[in-house]
């Protein structure tokens, strides 16, 4: 899948950490487990994390990464 969503740009230090709420139906996450990145504006990834198919398959659940 190729989901995009925009967000403001927020910077943070190391250990911090922030909340980002997507609107209802506006992206929908694999539920055979896949991967979300932040890319910045050049499209280059700034950060990367995965969640597998038994995260997935736990809805409604919040996953820390």
């Amino acid at each position: 899948m190729n989901n995009r969503f925009g967000i403001k740009e927020v910077t943070l230090g190391p250990g911090m950490a922030t909340t980002i709420l997507l609107p209802r139906h506006s992206v929908q996450l694999s539920n055979k487990g896949g991967e979300i990145r932040l890319v910045d504006r050049a499209g280059s990834t700034t950060h990367l994390v995965t969640y597998s198919r038994a995260q997935a398959k736990r809805q409604g659940e919040t996953i820390i990464f």
